[in-house]
């Protein structure tokens, strides 16, 4: 398909022109946590220590810098062009993870920080399968791809890890990296798609994205934006998405009612209808919200209920307001909403019948509550769709809309409106 690829002028511009290096600051494990307590590399080939200690160290040996450095020592390990060098001492999902480009290592007074700074394309090469199965259709790893490198390039440029000499993290705060290893199919999304971001009034958009729509997707209102991005519009994630490209049509603002009776059934149109995240329901204790709420908010007094005050363009919660016998309070951010009313140790029931008991937050921030009666208490019963905030590009939504045969373009197209599509070396 001749939308996967860019012509050879543009693949030859791109080898002419210097890489964007990207620094990703390394969690330990995954975490919010930044500063490890033992740092650990290795690489098959002969690899060079240098900075604060300088250290020529033999190909398959372990470094331990854990018993080499100093609090305010910093060095720079690098491997050989085209080696890779293996952190031991953390965990993921492939295992002791491998890293391309240099590992800067700081010691500092808590521990070590570690930052993999390394091209962009070579970065985005362990974004894609991290982020998206490398089974999806070539056209949505396409379309990842473009969303994963515009929104490091918007990270990059505003600055927002500067505190720790950092652009992004690995992790699900800015975009999961090298979780997963790299894949044929992704690098070969990446590599179709070199350079290529998404542009809005001449800047690098916020690319969001998520798991799964519950058939629509939301606006940055769910993060209190006092002014919605321009490209950033609820649509419907159904065969009305590629009318909403077209026309420009947009999802209307949905009542309390209409949602209520959205939410509670399946529409036949939404492309993400099969897919396990589209539907769940769970039950949440009133006792276990209330010692919650008396814990958070003592001023409030015995916790009486909960209450929906209104709602995102999307559908998602927009303002939840916690009652109590003094006063109330109000929770106004999905992510404190989605933490608030977190599942830990509960049972989420899902689309497709099956059971996860794994979560933490609830799943999203598009649901009804009802309450049900029963020995002692009672049960706050929370009926919802979709995973993840909500906001963007659902990548099941692009998975299905590449199913149906639409290229990259035409998706970020369906899920970003008012953009253009252009070359980063040309921005």
């Amino acid at each position: 398909n001749p939308t996967t690829s860019l012509t050879n002028m543009e693949q030859e511009k791109n080898t002419e022109r210097k890489e964007t290096i990207i620094r990703v600051l390394i969690s330990v494990d995954g975490t919010d946590q930044y500063l490890h307590s033992d740092v650990r590399i290795s690489c098959p080939a002969p690899y060079l220590v240098k900075g604060d200690i300088t250290v020529q160290q033999q190909a398959g040996t372990e470094l331990c810098l854990s018993e080499r450095m100093q609090p305010g020592q910093t060095v720079i390990v690098e491997a050989p062009d085209t080696m890779s060098l293996t952190l031991n001492s953390v965990r993921r999902s492939q295992g002791a993870p491998a890293y391309q480009g240099i590992l800067e290592v700081t010691r500092e007074k808590q521990g070590f920080r570690v930052i993999n700074q390394v091209d962009l394309e070579s970065y985005l090469k362990g974004v894609v399968p991290s982020e998206m199965p490398a089974d999806a259709p070539a056209e949505a790893l396409c379309a990842q791809a473009v969303c994963a490198r515009t929104y490091a390039v918007r990270q990059i440029r505003e600055e927002r890890m500067k505190e720790w000499g950092a652009d992004v993290d690995d992790t699900v705060s800015c975009q999961v990296y090298n979780n997963i290893s790299e894949q044929p199919a992704s690098s070969h999304a990446v590599d179709a798609t070199r350079g290529i971001i998404i542009l809005s009034d001449g800047e690098p958009i916020e690319a969001y994205f998520f798991s799964t729509s519950w058939g629509c997707n939301d606006t940055d209102e769910v993060w209190n934006a006092k002014r919605s991005a321009s490209y950033l519009r609820s649509i419907a994630v159904s065969h009305k998405a590629v009318e909403t490209m077209v026309n420009g049509t947009l999802q209307p603002e949905m009542s309390e009612q209409s949602f209520r009776e959205r939410i509670s059934q399946r529409d036949a149109g939404d492309y993400e209808k099969e897919d396990v995240w589209y539907r769940w329901k769970v039950c949440i204790p009133w006792e276990m919200l209330k010692e919650r709420s008396e814990r958070k908010w003592p001023q409030l007094g015995a916790f009486t209920g909960l209450s929906i005050q209104g709602r995102n363009p999307g559908g998602g919660v927009k303002t939840l307001e916690i009652q109590g016998e003094n006063q109330n309070a109000t929770l106004e951010n999905e992510y404190a909403i989605r933490k608030f009313l977190s599942v830990k140790g509960l049972s989420v029931s899902r689309n497709d019948g099956s059971v996860c008991d794994t979560m933490e937050l609830l799943p999203s921030a598009c649901f009804i509550v009802d309450f049900r009666k029963e020995q002692g208490a009672g049960t706050f019963v929370f009926t919802g769709g979709g995973y993840g905030h909500g906001v963007g590009m659902s990548q099941n939504g692009a998975k299905h809309l590449a199913e149906n045969g639409l290229g990259w373009r035409d998706i970020l197209q369906i899920f970003y409106q008012n953009i253009t599509i252009e070359n980063l070396q040309e921005y």
